[in-house]
């Protein structure tokens, strides 16, 4: 996991490469995952142990309520729902600020795994050579799952439904105009303590 320094923040693109102890650093096969995120090249496929199908799941709740300026959030995730990596899932992230003028950025990590997956969480630093923070415009976008870090960019995700329903993911949601930012899901401290320095956010996650 990538260390969390506090500081002014930066556009997430922006922002220098810092490496952390323990850090997974981008290996010489750019696709080669945690146990917990990977797609075997002989098309088999592997994923975070645990999650199980069904009902989409409800990210955890903040401490501390939700900002009363703060816009509107839900992200809603889609698909079978099966334990390993389905190009048949998608999150819908939907914002609402009521003005439609600031853009935002969306990231997310597996913090409820022991091997999750961070290239894609807005942060400092890649996994796997990849350091995404996915543009969602204003009003949000449809982010669809992919099985192989390769595939990962502002329109895919490495994670899928079965993480979002065992509680594993946290999410964040960045106003990139203001710099402003909120936090929900497994362990909101893992962005309001970080240089980002986000607000908890009390959001459902779900179907």
């Amino acid at each position: 996991m990538k260390t969390l320094l506090r500081s002014s923040l930066a556009l997430p693109f922006a922002l220098p490469c810092l490496l952390a102890l323990g850090c997974d650093t981008e290996s010489d096969d750019a696709d080669a995952l945690p146990t917990d995120a990977c797609v075997p090249d002989d098309g088999g496929a592997c994923g975070p142990s645990g999650g199980a199908g069904g009902s989409g799941g409800e990210g955890g709740q903040a401490a501390g309520g939700t900002p009363s300026d703060a816009p509107v959030i839900s992200v809603i995730w889609e698909g079978p729902g099966a334990d390993m990596p389905n190009d048949d899932d998608s999150v819908t992230v939907a914002i609402d600020d009521g003005e439609g003028t600031h853009t935002y950025h969306f990231g997310l990590a597996e913090t409820g795994s022991a091997n999750g997956w961070y290239g894609e969480d807005c942060l400092p630093g890649d996994m796997n050579g990849k350091d995404v923070c996915h543009d969602v415009g204003a009003e949000g976008e449809v982010i669809s799952s992919v099985s192989r870090a390769s595939g990962v960019n502002d329109g895919n995700t490495l994670l899928w439904r079965a993480s979002a329903d065992a509680q594993r993911l946290t999410y964040v949601v960045i106003q990139v105009d203001t710099d402003r930012c909120w936090t929900f899901g497994d362990d909101p401290t893992y962005y309001s303590d970080s240089l980002l320095g986000c607000s908890p956010y009390d959001s459902p996650v779900g179907p």
